[in-house]
């Protein structure tokens, strides 16, 4: 494996995503080279400030105060390996330019600080990754493979379980769209009932809209999504619409219903998949 190779793999790596034969390749090359093991190292620091950052963007002020000690910390640091006889040895100012140590100060100073503002303006795309991907992930994984939503078996139960359990009928046609298939799945730590839709006239089965049921105990709507909020006939949309899908919340008594598509034709906001069962 060479370096581009290596390179190439980087992020699977860090996000933990790689194969375990790729990963013990990329260990073996990082073994005999240090540019490699360098660029690995700094974007795996970086990764994991961006994603502590995140976590604690909703923490109280002495989180940011244990970070700026932190950064004061790095910069004695390097002022310590920069003058390492300290500011008032003469014949320590004498062997390189008394400017040099407090302009690498400030390079560093200016690394660390761009390096938050990274955090900050970047942790937009972190949160969708963790809030919206795994539905997005979801329904391009049926687009993929509709066999199991299709067992008969596995619809069925699917049927009963949102009309017995979680009293809520699913519609089998809803806009030109037929339902085709559905299972129950884990998403988001989240017990879901995933149900997929086909357009009737679209004998491939490739236009497809993806409706998930949970119950709203265990998916709580995040707050940026709030923000998106649509009211149409007397029922609350939340839209998001980003990377080519889309998905729409509403909820149903004490269920949250989300559609999903990547068919820019299909209005999700009028795509209605079921009702409250009598």
């Amino acid at each position: 494996m060479n370096c581009q190779e290596v390179l190439n793999l980087l992020y699977d790596i860090i996000d933990r995503e790689a194969s375990e034969i790729d990963v013990k390749e990329v260990q073996e090359h990082l073994k005999h080279c240090k540019d490699c093991f360098g660029v690995y190292k700094v974007e795996g620091a970086l990764q994991h400030f961006i994603s502590e950052k995140i976590k604690s963007r909703n923490e109280p002020s002495p989180k940011l105060e244990s970070l700026r000690m932190k950064i004061v910390e790095q910069l004695d640091q390097i002022d310590c390996e920069i003058n390492p006889d300290g500011a008032g040895d003469g014949a320590s100012e004498s062997r390189r330019p008394p400017f040099l140590g407090f302009t690498k100060i400030l390079a560093a100073a200016a690394a660390i600080v761009i390096i938050i503002g990274a955090g900050f303006l970047i942790s937009g795309y972190f949160h969708h990754d963790e809030f919206y991907i795994p539905l997005e992930r979801a329904h391009w994984n049926a687009g993929e493979n509709l066999i199991p939503y299709k067992n008969i078996q596995h619809l069925y139960s699917a049927l009963s379980h949102t009309t017995k359990d979680m009293n809520y009928k699913i519609n089998q046609d809803v806009n030109n769209y037929q339902l085709i298939g559905g299972q129950q799945e884990e998403i988001m730590q989240a017990n879901m009932t995933h149900f997929v839709y086909a357009d009737k006239a679209d004998r491939t089965e490739s236009r497809l809209v993806s409706v998930f049921v949970v119950p709203a105990e265990q998916f709580i709507l995040d707050e940026e999504l709030k923000k998106h909020q649509v009211t149409i006939n007397d029922i609350v949309f939340y839209d998001h619409n980003c990377r080519g899908c889309r998905l729409v919340f509403h909820r149903v008594g004490d269920l949250i219903v989300i559609t999903a598509t990547t068919e820019k034709s299909v209005n999700l906001l009028e795509f209605i998949p079921g009702q409250q069962a009598i």
